[in-house]
């Protein structure tokens, strides 16, 4: 859609309904002009002062809102382009009543200035140079944060340390294209204007970043979703149990019959700031035919995708040795192909001598529960989150979800054009087909930071704000 900068909008920032302060934000070239038209200062030398050097400052005043009633409000203004949105803005604070912030906005509207679109605030922004394209998607990434990884990783893109390392990878791949076009312009005088091996060697260091940020991003994509914890075992191995128990509901059917759990069921749960998905698979039958069959596939899929899988293993099973060892090898095969496995001893609460038959089966458990007397459920709790958390810190996530998704085939195509010139040089190509090559690649890492960007591609990610942002 078209977006006229040089109109005056509004909209709320603060979030919607009933709060202790509402804010009203109101940015454009007749911002200062319809704050000084509704606004009523204590002091008003002070704001005529500030306005007229172009000074940001604090006022306290009053607005005629509701029935010509002096409302109290303290105006925040920036009266120069050295604001957020790179415009004159004010902004509103008042007591969070709805029907306030709604007075207001009506008057506002009423004043030359326009209901803003959604993040039309942060659009300008970016247009004034306030911010790149990969900063404005982290102010959405700070709004949305889940978890203090996600808000820790969209507030360091926010600070500029990904636009940092993109200016400094294409600083160093336009100081190579100059060195290369230099050389075009003397081709006849057999002046070497770049020494090729030197040349080689700085190409793969801007490669290997390049090559950084793209693992990065699909690393980031990849791993935009809970932890899913796995509960798995062989049949009636009181793996429904101990979900039920551990979401505190009773979602799975829990019955002594083998083969109960024919899908799976899955339930979102926040622990500590872990976002984690925990799933109830069918049970490990020996075969797969029948109606079982695409329980078991899909059983082996979502294990395939596991970041935490708990092996249930029930104390009754410890007294059939078959079962035993069908258990063992399983948990032996899990093991081999997964980094976090644990091994969860259920129903303790029956009677049996498990001491001496664990020692027969060669098993080790990780901890024993039992779900009906809650035994071990706190501990398997801390272990859950510590393997998840240990797994979390191994991460040095650079990219918010969003930057991520729209990155990943850009930085794909710029990896591949900078490839290209390297195998070029390598040829002894000439320095023409290596400065197509660089161009290219450059065009392509100048649409990460919005250097080179399309309205689509605005409406695209800036349509996903909310009104006020």
């Amino acid at each position: 859609m078209p977006w006229d900068l040089d109109e005056t909008i509004a909209a709320l920032s603060s979030p919607p309904g009933p709060g202790a302060r509402g804010i009203v934000r109101v940015t454009g070239p007749a911002a200062v002009e319809i704050l000084t038209q509704l606004f009523t200062p204590n002091n008003q030398d002070a704001l005529d002062l500030a306005l007229d050097r172009g000074q940001a400052a604090r006022h306290v005043g009053f607005v005629r809102l509701v029935g010509d009633f002096k409302i109290p409000v303290a105006v925040f203004v920036w009266p120069t382009a050295r604001s957020y949105t790179g415009q004159p803005l004010v902004e509103f604070h008042l007591t969070g009543a709805p029907v306030l912030l709604d007075e207001l906005l009506t008057l506002l509207f009423s004043h030359r200035a326009r209901p803003a679109r959604q993040g039309e605030f942060t659009l300008r922004a970016f247009l004034a140079g306030k911010l790149d394209l990969t900063q404005a998607e982290a102010v959405l990434g700070v709004i949305h944060a889940r978890d203090d990884a996600e808000l820790n990783t969209a507030l360091s893109q926010l600070s500029g340390q990904l636009s940092g390392n993109l200016h400094a990878l294409k600083a160093s791949l336009l100081d190579h294209l100059a060195d290369l076009e230099a050389g075009l312009d003397f081709v006849e005088e057999d002046i070497d204007f770049v020494d090729r091996t030197d040349f080689i060697h700085r190409l793969e260091e801007a490669i290997a970043d390049t090559e950084l940020l793209f693992l990065q991003s699909q690393q980031q994509f990849q791993q935009d979703h809970p932890w899913r914890v796995v509960l798995a075992g062989l049949p009636n191995a009181g793996k429904s149990t101990l979900f039920n128990t551990l979401i505190g509901s009773s979602e799975a059917i829990v019955s002594p019959i083998q083969g109960t759990t024919r899908d799976y069921l899955a339930y979102q749960l926040n622990w500590r700031n872990l976002r984690l998905e925990l799933i109830d698979t069918a049970g490990w039958e020996q075969t797969s035919l029948g109606p079982m069959q695409r329980a078991q596939q899909l059983r082996e899929t979502i294990i395939s995708q596991a970041d935490v899988i708990i092996w249930c293993t029930s104390q009754p099973m410890l007294m059939d040795s078959l079962q035993s060892q069908i258990n063992l090898l399983h948990l032996e095969e899990l093991h081999h192909s997964h980094e976090s496995v644990l091994h969860c001893l259920t129903m303790t609460d029956l009677d049996y001598d498990h001491e001496f038959e664990r020692g027969h089966a060669g098993l080790h458990f990780d901890l024993m529960t039992s779900a009906h007397q809650h035994t071990g459920i706190d501990k398997l709790k801390e272990m859950i989150i510590n393997s998840c958390s240990v797994h979390q810190q191994g991460e040095h996530r650079l990219l918010v979800g969003s930057t991520a998704a729209r990155c990943r085939h850009t930085l794909s195509i710029a990896l591949e054009r900078l490839q290209s010139a390297h195998q070029l040089a390598l040829s002894n190509a000439g320095d023409e087909l290596i400065a197509t090559e660089l161009r290219s690649g450059l065009e392509e890492l100048g649409k990460l930071t919005g250097e080179i960007y399309t309205d689509d591609l605005l409406d695209q990610i800036f349509s996903k704000f909310c009104i006020g942002k």
